[in-house]
């Protein structure tokens, strides 16, 4: 009887252990950023988020916790990420490498030079409700890894193929 409760607790914490990165993600790709999803109404960020530090028609901002959201036709199209607290569900986050990147992501399409000289942008595609969604990591060179993730299709998110 030991051993069956010995392996019934390998059982659940290899479990427990096997679904922590999704649990503890707060960007899911192509969906969403700190339980904003995308579509969401600017009263959905707020209630949310709190009051922005700066909001306009088309744009609120969390400088505090380095969140900013695109609004078009009154709901979130892009979402951005430059905060430390914020991963993927693959575990991507700002500082991450390139190499850690293409790990996880190794259909991530990658080019160089949209947003300055030796700046790097890579994208990955994901299919939600039967259409594709974007989310992009930024790379520059004093960021020494990821500096920025994009997730939506809004304004400043870029095609690169796809």
């Amino acid at each position: 009887m030991r051993a069956r409760r010995g392996v019934l607790g390998v059982v659940i914490t290899v479990a427990v252990a096997a679904a922590a990165p999704q649990a503890q993600a707060k960007i899911i790709e192509g969906r969403s950023v700190a339980a904003v999803k995308l579509g969401e109404t600017r009263a959905g960020v707020r209630a949310r988020l709190g009051r922005p530090t700066h909001s306009n028609a088309e744009a609120m901002t969390y400088a505090a916790t380095g969140l900013s959201f695109h609004i078009s036709n009154g709901r979130v199209d892009q979402m951005l990420s430059t905060s430390k607290r914020e991963v993927t569900t693959k575990g991507i986050g700002i500082g991450a490498s390139r190499a850690k990147l293409m790990r996880a992501y190794p259909t991530a399409r990658c080019a160089s030079g949209f947003f300055g000289p030796n700046t790097l942008y890579c994208l990955v595609f994901t299919h939600l409700h039967g259409q594709v969604s974007r989310t992009g990591f930024l790379f520059e060179p004093e960021a020494k890894g990821v500096s920025e993730i994009e997730v939506g299709d809004g304004p400043g998110n870029v095609q690169i193929g796809g």
